[in-house]
């Protein structure tokens, strides 16, 4: 994990805490923050399922930023949350051709990596196609899974004592299946606009 530099000790505590998936940071986070942003997203013609999603994936984008390093917040831990879910929030009413409907909030500036949005869709992409594949039945996550990893459809049908033709076969199959699944999903049209 990378050094940490944040203008709070409280705040500090929470990153840590985030970044080592310790259930107590986490609910802290989310009791700390994730009010603000229920209302804000309600406010603005969302649902409070809407809010918790956006706020999922901050929270999940902000989490890779400090695992991956150098990363200094510069401003309250609950500012910087609250503008990158507002910025997400916003991007999704401009995909779908709608504008917020609350009156305008005094703007909080926070110094947001110019690589944010990418990385926030690639988190959308990326939790989308876990959500399908979640979905699957056991026996395509399990071959799918070892294919991911680089096992050779060889190894795969060793360890699971079967056919390297039949691995092959259900590895087609459940991968056409994950790919209809997500493409199916509503979410995908939109980030693919």
């Amino acid at each position: 994990m990378a050094v940490l530099q944040t203008t709070s000790a409280a705040d500090q505590v929470m990153l840590e805490g985030l970044v080592r998936s310790e259930p107590a940071a986490v609910r802290q986070v989310y009791d700390h923050v994730l009010p603000s942003i229920i209302y804000y997203v309600r406010d603005n013609g969302g649902t409070e399922a809407d809010a918790r999603d956006v706020f999922q994936d901050a929270l999940l984008a902000l989490y890779r930023r400090v695992r991956d390093g150098d990363f200094t917040l510069t401003c309250t831990l609950k500012s910087y949350l609250r503008v990158v879910c507002r910025n997400l929030w916003l991007k999704r009413l401009r995909k779908t051709g709608r504008e917020a409907s609350g009156l305008p909030e005094v703007l909080e500036t926070v110094d947001v990596d110019p690589r944010m949005d990418e990385r926030l869709e690639n988190s959308e992409r990326e939790a989308l196609l876990w959500r399908h594949f979640d979905a699957l039945e056991k026996g395509c996550r399990d071959i799918l899974k070892r294919f991911f990893a680089g096992e050779s459809m060889l190894q795969i049908a060793e360890q699971l004592d079967t056919s390297e033709g039949y691995i092959k076969k259900r590895k087609h199959v459940c991968k056409e299946r994950l790919v209809a699944a997500v493409r199916a999903d509503a979410r995908f049209t939109e980030l693919q606009a």
